[in-house]
């Protein structure tokens, strides 16, 4: 399953943090990133099983982690993360929703038609590798990270698979350089998740 780029919808996180400005050329996305993040989203028309992400990108710039662990508080970075939003039963009540971040709002309404979801399993493509290879974002539940593939002389190009098959109602792409106030470039050339019925 290839990705339609024009079909995402870009979601800020809050008006404190600036957003990623955001290109479509032909087939490529490009996200550039000046001391920013958001994040784009696509809604899945019906939940899909995803067991392999493929990917070929490219960065331009570097992150400035000031001799920090990539991921800890000051240096929560990275060039790309390529999540898949979990079907699941998480339904914000009305109380849950007047006090959500807006994201967290969006998320609750993306998941409403599929029944719900769980968290956003993200998968972080590096340049520098983390100390940890999974875990729970510490700013929120709603992300569980995953280390996946690091860029190499700023290429990124190979396939990921999944150590368990995610049912997904839909794909949540982020870049953040706000923590660090990096600037850089990423161009995504190829996105393709693999499921069952898309397998070769």
């Amino acid at each position: 399953m290839s990705m339609n780029w024009n079909e995402f919808r870009e979601v800020h996180y809050s008006k404190k943090i600036k957003p990623n400005d955001i290109k479509i050329n032909g087939g490529e996305l490009e996200i550039n990133v000046n001391g920013s993040s958001s994040a784009l989203v696509y809604k899945f028309d019906r939940p899909k099983v995803i067991y392999k992400i493929r990917i070929q990108a490219e960065i331009t710039g570097p992150i400035n982690y000031q001799n920090k662990q990539p991921g800890e508080k000051g240096a929560d970075d990275f060039p790309l993360r390529v999540g898949l939003i979990e079907k699941g039963d998480t339904k914000l009540n009305f109380f849950q929703r007047a006090i959500a971040a807006d994201w967290v709002v969006k998320l609750n309404d993306l998941g409403k038609s599929h029944g719900g979801f769980n968290k956003i399993h993200s998968f972080v493509f590096y340049i520098q590798k983390p100390a940890y290879n999974e875990r729970f974002h510490p700013l929120s539940d709603y992300f569980f990270e995953t280390i996946a593939l690091g860029f190499n002389s700023g290429v990124l190009d190979g396939e990921f698979s999944l150590k368990k098959e995610i049912e997904s109602i839909g794909i949540w792409i982020s870049a953040d350089g706000d923590d660090t106030q990096s600037s850089f470039k990423i161009k995504i050339k190829e996105l393709k998740l693999t499921s069952p019925d898309t397998a070769s």
